[in-house]
């Protein structure tokens, strides 16, 4: 999980997440902490607060 978020970001040199900052919400059908195959099957990608993608 890290490498897809904050420890990703970090390492990156990124800043933290605040509201100017470039961020990509996406929506699983389960809990990707307990099954990361969710991951490869977002339900819905948000990109600048437009629907980019919908399963």
């Amino acid at each position: 999980m890290g490498a897809a978020s904050w420890t990703a970001r970090h390492y990156l040199g990124l800043p933290d997440l605040n509201p100017a900052a470039l961020r990509r919400p996406s929506s699983t059908h389960a809990d990707p902490r307990t099954n990361l195959d969710q991951l490869d099957t977002p339900h819905a990608v948000i990109l600048r607060g437009a629907l980019q993608f919908r399963r």
